[in-house]
């Protein structure tokens, strides 16, 4: 992501395969696990680069 702010980037794009979301590959049964702490760092870390 340093790079990306170094480059003059305004966004980050998170392909994210749905399998590793969900719980049994449920579209509708999200893995809060996931969400709440590896996504949410993910954002954390593109938000303290403006990205």
């Amino acid at each position: 992501m340093d790079f990306m702010a170094e480059e003059g980037f305004n966004f980050v794009r998170l392909p994210m395969d749905y399998r590793l979301w969900t719980e049994n590959y449920e579209y509708f049964k999200p893995n809060e696990y996931v969400l709440n702490t590896v996504l949410d760092k993910y954002i954390e870390e593109a938000n303290a680069r403006h990205l």
